[in-house]
């Protein structure tokens, strides 16, 4: 009882200082399989699967194991560890080297296995380096600011920590405990700073909790905080936290990264980000931290969205029209399937989305739309006289794409930071996943759902869910929305065809036709629309025959008939007769006179 409540003394009363079990396995006890264990989410060496993370000597610097120094002429770096295992169970030896932002090395250890190890236990992992903490914590290896300087780097600077494997068994492993804690170490008391360890893409492991157990047993309970760097200021970020403390997400090995795009990166924004069917495609970006950086980014400015409305006219010039104070993300839902402001897969709904640049801050932007609905059909005129038109405007956008994670049975928690605000909702579109989640939860939330949500369940031998897929779920910093109705206006095109005798021309408008050929003509209606007049005009060639059925009047015969019923083409001709006054002679459309 006494040891419980030093565990509880720990969590609620003091300050435990560390950065890593802490965050990442922060549970004392929890119950796998009926019987108590203890939280474990271990960092994972060398899997060229989850990226070879923190691998010595290895170039790609987006999964290395970072550590942010802001003044290395005062700060320190405090470290531990306890053994490395391969995910067989087998005891696997390593030692670690820290290494400067220009890749020199200011510090390496000797090799780290079960009897040369500093860390112990969840206990001391969870309170920190004794140097800060005193008895409760582990004895720590400090990399001094002496050290940090050696090299003659002296200004802030992204140091980061290598694991090399010593043990003759090949093959990836896992740290299960570790803690890494920065401090200001030029004061006394030292005082710890947190935010300060981060990764753009991490590799975790969670190891069964006896040899009976699956890896697919014990919980991933950790919680991250993501920096979605504002465009506009490369000094300020979104910072969203997630938190997986219960949400039973079990995927044994697994990465944490998060970007800006989705799954892909080479198509379309609604291409992008649905997940992906058989195939590892994470691509980290963010930096993805264990505390909120307040010392390296100061919170993003909020924008405004100013809705102007619409101008011109469908289908070929037609633009809804808005202004932002900031960069971010436009999405227009035209709601042509219930008016009820939301988007229904496979209707006439569409989605419309923008992104907006720096360079369009602040101007007057066109977003296009042809009046095409979501099955591919024009929407009829007599239905554009009052449409629907919801427009959301996002700024901190997340990806988070996760790799063969075969369980996320309810889901993580989302929580703005900062900005402060309501909390995130999550949306994704598993779309391309041919299963049912399992949990009731639907394969497409374009809506946004409030979470935890997103849960899926599968059998980790076979084809499921989540198994050997990227499965995307994303989220806004912070959302804004306008709803309206509106009538648009509509181009209209006439098309017609007209004859005309050689020799002649036509006058249409302020143009004269004198040739066969395909005449277009772009004119205002009434409504202040384009409309389109196609003239197709052909020559007829004619022959006029003109005959009578005497050649002069005589008492006897008092009347001549003109006849002109013999000329061609018979269906192109207009009579028009005159007399010899050159005045016109009634009913002059008939053929005989």
């Amino acid at each position: 009882m006494r040891w419980f409540l030093a565990i509880v003394m720990c969590l609620f009363v003091t300050a435990c200082l560390a950065e890593g079990t802490r965050e990442l396995a922060p549970n004392a006890m929890i119950t796998v399989n009926g019987r108590m264990t203890t939280d474990i989410a271990a960092i994972y060496i060398g899997n060229s699967d989850y990226g070879n993370f923190a691998n010595f000597d290895d170039s790609d610097n987006s999964t290395r194991l970072y550590i942010h120094i802001q003044d290395p002429q005062r700060e320190c770096i405090f470290l531990g560890f306890n053994r490395g295992q391969n995910p067989s169970g087998f005891n696997s030896s390593f030692r670690f080297h820290v290494k400067d932002p220009n890749g020199q090395i200011v510090y390496s250890s000797a090799n780290v296995n079960g009897g040369n190890q500093q860390i112990n236990s969840w206990e001391e992992a969870f309170a920190g380096p004794s140097a800060l903490k005193g008895p409760q914590g582990y004895d720590a290896i400090e990399v001094t600011s002496s050290m940090l300087t050696q090299n003659s780097w002296s200004g802030p600077g992204n140091y980061y920590v290598e694991f090399e494997r010593r043990s003759f068994i090949p093959g990836a492993y896992y740290i299960s405990l570790w803690d890494i804690t920065v401090a200001d170490c030029s004061i006394n008391p030292m005082v710890e700073r947190k935010g300060r360890i981060w990764s753009e893409q991490w590799a975790l492991f969670s190891p069964p909790p006896t040899f009976f157990d699956s890896n697919f047993d014990r919980p991933f309970n950790g919680s991250f905080f993501i920096a979605a760097p504002d465009e506009e200021d490369p000094g300020a970020a979104f910072i969203t936290r997630m938190d997986f403390n219960g949400s039973l997400f079990r995927g044994a090995a697994f990465s944490v990264a998060l970007n800006n795009f989705g799954a892909i990166n080479t198509g379309s924004i609604i291409e992008n980000r649905k997940s992906v069917s058989s195939q590892n495609t994470i691509i980290g970006e963010y930096p993805v931290f264990l505390n909120d950086p307040v010392d390296l980014y100061r919170t993003a400015e909020l924008g405004e969205l100013l809705i102007i409305g619409s101008e011109g006219c469908l289908p070929d010039n037609f633009c809804f029209n808005a202004r932002s104070t900031q960069v971010g993300e436009i999405e227009i839902l035209i709601d042509l399937h219930a008016s009820d402001g939301v988007f229904t897969p496979n209707s006439e709904d569409v989605l419309i989305y923008y992104d907006i640049g720096a360079s369009e801050k602040d101007q007057i932007l066109c977003i296009p739309w042809n009046g095409v609905n979501g099955l591919g059909d024009f929407v009829p005129d007599t239905d554009l006289d009052s449409i629907s038109v919801f427009t959301s405007f996002r700024q901190g956008i997340y990806h988070f794409p996760v790799y063969d994670v075969e369980i996320n049975e309810r889901g993580f928690r989302l929580e703005a930071v900062r900005p402060a605000g309501g909390d995130p909702l999550l949306f994704y579109d598993d779309s391309n996943i041919p299963f049912a989640s399992g949990t009731g939860s639907p394969n497409v939330d374009l809506d946004g759902c409030i979470t935890p949500c997103h849960s899926w369940i599968g059998n980790v031998d076979l084809a499921s869910y989540g198994n050997l897929n990227t499965i995307n779920s994303w989220w806004y910093s912070r959302t804004l929305t306008d709803a309206r109705v509106i009538a648009l206006r509509n181009t209209e095109m006439v098309e017609t065809e007209i004859r005309f005798c050689a020799g002649d021309e036509i006058q249409f408008g302020d143009s004269t036709i004198s040739t066969e050929g395909e005449y277009v003509f772009n004119l205002p209606t009434s409504e202040g629309c384009d409309s389109t007049v196609v003239i197709t005009a052909t020559r007829v060639d004619f022959l006029a025959v003109i005959q009578a059925n005497q050649t002069q009047l005589t008492c006897e015969y008092s009347q001549i008939v003109l006849d002109g019923l013999s000329s061609t083409p018979q269906n192109d001709i207009r009579y028009i007769w005159t007399g010899p006054d050159g005045e016109l002679i009634e009913q002059p459309q008939n053929g005989q006179i």
